[in-house]
């Protein structure tokens, strides 16, 4: 049993399904569809040595990862590749995340966020198949779930990071990072007033931690919020 045994059978399995619904770039393990206002991914996880060890699984098992990336949300180029002329996040940069759970049970794992794959590979197809049928159900619910930029709006004002239906908002409500992403959906509703006011607070927390690590000793340097302070005064 190896991963090139799991990246197939994941390409035979669950790359057709993909591209029946819109699904229009992959990698071994990822998949991409644009759509409008919202960039979907799919990712199947892998484990190192050392990961699969603390979980209690074998380096041929995975984890399913899904996320949506707000496409009014300016791009950090630095960080996001482009594939195929298509922007293409990775599943951990996405705004909204969510890391469903497997329908099938296997005793060898308790954890049912991570389909079991043994050393045989017995359960490769079984899994693959579930993983599947998880994406193209609970999974495709969740894109639409959260197609709306007012759900997306209504989700962003609840105090937890984590909502009740398993999807997490990268971080607590009135954090730098959550206050950005949200004004920036603000300014693509036309909520403009609203939309300086988040984003403000974000560059302003930003720029104090920024202040906070740097070194007394280091040479002032151009801050890393650029774009963000420039967003800011285009509202103002």
């Amino acid at each position: 049993m190896d991963s090139k045994r799991v990246n197939q059978e994941i390409r035979a399995v669950v790359r057709p399904a993909l591209k029946a619904r819109g699904f229009s770039v992959f990698t071994e393990r990822t998949a991409w569809r644009h759509a409008p206002g919202r960039i979907h991914v799919v990712n199947f996880q892998s484990f190192n040595d050392y990961l699969a060890t603390g979980v209690g699984c074998t380096t041929f098992s995975f984890a399913l990862n899904l996320g949506q990336w707000l496409t009014c949300v300016p791009p950090d180029d630095s960080r996001i590749a482009s594939r195929k002329g298509l922007l293409a996040p990775q599943e951990y940069h996405c705004h909204l995340r969510l890391h469903p759970h497997r329908s099938i049970d296997q005793r060898e794992l308790e954890r049912r966020d991570i389909w079991y794959i043994d050393a045989n590979g017995s359960y490769l197809a079984s899994a693959v198949k579930d993983a599947r049928d998880v994406i193209l159900g609970a999974g495709l619910a969740w894109f639409d779930r959260w197609s709306s930029d007012a759900a997306v709006d209504a989700l962003l004002r609840e105090s937890a990071s984590v909502a009740t239906d398993g999807t997490d908002v990268g971080g607590g409500l009135g954090s730098p990072a959550r206050d950005a992403v949200h004004g920036y959906l603000l300014r693509s509703m036309g909520r403009i007033d609203e939309a300086r006011g988040k984003l403000s607070s974000a560059l302003e927390r930003l720029r104090a931690i920024e202040a906070s690590v740097r070194s007394p000793r280091a040479k002032a340097a151009p801050s890393a919020f650029g774009r963000l302070a420039a967003d800011v005064a285009d509202l103002a």
